[in-house]
């Protein structure tokens, strides 16, 4: 008996997507990341020379800011697998933006604030080409940030900036 490829195509396609046809639940899968993921912790600097990397598959990022009560900030970098809309979810509601190489403030695609968990403050989302870019948080009381970040389109629809 011969079987059409097709057989074995499609529940590969219908599992990578979480079994169905419709986008992934962005909100939820960044809850069960900084509610259960498995977690990374690096150190921000205090410029962006030498930011550490943030950009991890799967990964909650506790980012450590640099300054003192009130005035806590850092620099991380991101560097994107491949160019497009990238959401990034906050575990702290705090000022942050993401710059160019030059320096340039990219503006949101879109920004949630809140969710269904606690862990997850607020999420933007911003296009991006396939090249480092810097990630400034703060100034703020937050010592510690939770951040979370995937190649996404879900939340253009739900708010713009």
């Amino acid at each position: 008996m011969r079987v059409h490829p097709a057989v074995f195509v499609c529940p590969l396609i219908l599992t990578a997507c979480g079994g169905s046809a419709t986008d992934t639940d962005l909100e939820t899968a960044f809850c069960e990341l900084l509610e259960n993921g498995r977690e990374k912790d690096v150190v921000a600097t205090a410029t962006a020379t030498d930011a550490p990397e943030v950009a991890f598959d799967n990964r909650q990022v506790e980012i450590e800011l640099v300054g003192s009560p009130g005035a806590y900030s850092g620099y991380a970098t991101f560097t994107p697998d491949e160019p497009g809309h990238f959401a990034m979810g906050l575990g702290q509601n705090v000022p942050f933006e993401v710059q160019t190489a030059s320096g340039e403030v990219l503006p949101w695609a879109a920004e949630v604030v809140g969710a269904a968990c606690a862990d997850l403050a607020v999420r933007y989302t911003v296009e991006l080409a396939q090249v480092p870019h810097t990630l400034f948080f703060g100034p703020g009381d937050a010592e510690e940030i939770d951040f979370v970040a995937e190649e996404s389109n879900d939340d253009l629809s739900l708010a713009t900036p």
